[in-house]
């Protein structure tokens, strides 16, 4: 349960919004997990249990030690019971894949199976060698549209909500995207990845994005 309060600080609007570049995928730099936990009174608990569970999971696909980091959050404020997972990748140049889970009394997964199911989620598009996951696709959008320059991201398979968003910017702008599979520009047989790419016309220059 949350309270529902939301604070925002709004800056001064910028007058340009930059391109956004994520294409380079590259080697594994580290990996973070945050642990954010509502009951405080339980935390050594639930630290020593969860702290164990996660590493004995990662290291089924990662075997350096020094490239995970567990953070331990506690939150007085929340009501529940849950728990909350967060696993955050880092690879390659600014490319953050993540993914998550919830564990509290309602679900009746066992808590290993969901924290490996989240982890394997992750670690797979890693594999995969995307610099986008796909909770992330969607989001980054609608900054294409309005970015001033080349955008490009390269991703996975496209999302419902992905192909909405795209559809719904090229009517609110004058973008104009281009979906590329991969497989179109290597000779060896690549994953499935996609490359996102936009045109449109802005302060009197074509851009592709």
């Amino acid at each position: 349960k949350g309270y529902g309060h939301i604070i925002l600080q709004k800056e001064q609007v910028v007058k340009e919004i930059k391109p956004i570049t994520l294409i380079k995928p590259g080697p594994l730099s580290k990996i973070i997990v945050k642990i954010i936990i509502a009951q405080p009174h339980k935390k050594h608990t639930y630290q020593q249990h969860l702290d164990q569970i996660v590493k004995d999971i990662i290291s089924i696909n990662v075997v350096k030690e020094e490239l995970v980091q567990i953070d331990f959050i506690y939150d007085k404020k929340v009501s529940n019971d849950g728990v909350y997972i967060i696993f955050y990748i880092h690879h390659g140049t600014n490319n953050i894949l993540s993914s998550n889970c919830i564990l509290s009394k309602k679900v009746k997964h066992s808590v290993k199976s969901l924290i490996k199911q989240a982890w394997l989620q992750v670690y797979q598009e890693y594999k995969l060698q995307v610099c986008v996951d796909q909770y992330i696709q969607d989001q980054l959008i609608l900054f294409m549209a309005l970015a001033n320059g080349t955008s490009q991201i390269l991703t996975g398979p496209l999302t419902l909500h992905t192909k909405t968003a795209i559809h719904y910017a090229t009517q609110c702008t004058s973008a104009k995207f281009t979906i590329i599979d991969v497989k179109e520009e290597n000779k060896e047989k690549p994953p499935p990845l996609k490359k996102i790419k936009m045109e449109q016309q802005i302060n009197n220059s074509t851009t592709k994005r």
